[in-house]
């Protein structure tokens, strides 16, 4: 049975990834700048993984490819993906958090994302941007 959607090098058929979640590699000590908890951070170990804490606690394992755009665009060429759409993970959104506190880590995170982005706009694109990178 033939596939459905081929990729080859030539093809005019993109495959998009519309669902992918990524986060800054450092992102900065909120609770600390803030005075309160609820925020996460990363604690890097050297076996690769990394580890998302919030409230001093461990919240997920992650692998490098949420945080790092070559092992993304490698990950990527694999699955024969053209493009992702990118949104940060949820737990970023800091629903716990003062409205004016929330501002800056959004900014931080949004700001991230942006920059990694633009640093491969043929394969990365932020979520906002989906439909007009789709129809052109």
């Amino acid at each position: 049975m033939p596939a459905i959607c081929e990729f080859t090098a030539t093809s005019k058929i993109r495959k998009i990834d519309v669902h992918a979640h990524v986060l800054p590699k450092n992102i900065p000590d909120f609770e600390k700048r803030f005075g309160y908890g609820g925020f996460v951070r990363l604690d890097h170990k050297q076996d690769g993984t990394t580890h998302m804490m919030k409230d001093g606690k461990l919240f997920r394992v992650v692998e490098p490819n949420c945080f790092d755009t070559a092992t993304r665009i490698a990950d990527m060429d694999r699955a024969h993906v053209n493009v992702q759409c990118l949104s940060t993970v949820p737990v970023m959104f800091c629903y716990g958090a003062k409205p004016e506190d929330t501002e800056i880590v959004s900014r931080f995170v949004n700001d991230d994302l942006l920059a990694e982005c633009q640093k491969h706009p043929d394969r990365l694109v932020p979520l906002e941007k989906t439909m007009k990178y789709i129809v052109g």
